[in-house]
């Protein structure tokens, strides 16, 4: 499906699992990345547009696809709670950390919703040419020499970015993990609802099929035999911030044992 069949789809249907399972390559890595690479190109180049965030969300689709071509099945459910997301104001997206797929494909998974950014490493504004697509989707930079003052830039420019329209991604765990640490799952992403008034988006996701690299992390084994999954959870206003927050908490791993069980019966 092209953009615009696949987001109409996602706006009317509850699930999603790809129907034609494409014959794995023979070096699916290398016809992976040549399609990431790509499409980072095609992203920096696009920086100049004035609706930027729709490139990204196009570019974000792309990347799902590019999945499927190199024949991983993907899975797609809750998308019906996408309608509760209010319409007068952008969620904080709060989700697990697991490769970079989820960094490149959110954004589509929740177009219908809201156009979003991330709150990231500041670093990565500095990477040659993914630099520029960081900086052009303006996300809010944390340098991770200070915890108090990340947390101050997160919660206002988190804060600032909805006030403009704009929906933040939040990955709590800050670094890639196949194995979900409930203890370095924080809530900021729960903070920065609560004072920007906004609704909490949860997602659990399964995306190890791009494995993190041991020399480049970004660049690691991609294994279609691995299913990816995103489920896309209810949005909620925040209430009791520990109490949501461990209800996030339980599921997340509800859902990574489901998927995971599954990849073990194989």
């Amino acid at each position: 499906m092209n953009f615009e069949e696949f987001l109409e789809y996602i706006k009317t249907h509850d699930e999603y699992t790809t129907q034609t399972v494409t014959k794995r390559p023979l070096f699916p890595s290398l016809k992976f990345y040549a399609g990431f690479v790509r499409e980072v190109w095609i992203q920096a180049s696009n920086t100049g547009q004035e609706d930027y965030l729709d490139s990204i969300q196009r570019g974000a689709h792309r990347m799902l696809r590019r999945c499927e071509l190199v024949g991983a099945t993907v899975h797609l459910s809750g998308l019906s709670n996408l309608k509760e997301v209010a319409t007068d104001q952008p969620p904080v997206v709060v989700a697990n950390h697991m490769s970079t797929l989820e960094t490149v494909t959110l954004p589509f998974l929740v177009a219908p919703a809201a156009k979003v950014t991330y709150i990231l490493k500041a670093s990565l504004k500095s990477y040659p040419i993914f630099g520029k697509v960081i900086t052009g989707m303006k996300a809010v930079g944390l340098t991770r020499k200070s915890p108090k003052e990340d947390l101050k830039a997160a919660i206002n420019g988190g804060t600032e970015s909805i006030k403009n329209g704009i929906g933040i991604i939040v990955f709590p765990q800050s670094t890639r993990s196949v194995q979900f640490d409930a203890k370095k799952f924080n809530s900021l992403g729960l903070r920065i609802a609560k004072k920007a008034e906004t609704q909490v988006l949860p997602i659990c996701l399964k995306t190890d099929m791009w494995g993190n690299g041991k020399l480049v992390k970004d660049f690691g084994k991609v294994d279609p035999s691995k299913d990816v999954h995103f489920h896309i959870g209810k949005p909620f206003q925040i209430g009791n911030v520990k109490q949501d927050q461990q209800a996030i908490v339980e599921f997340m791993t509800s859902h990574l044992a489901e998927w995971f069980g599954k990849q073990d019966a194989k």
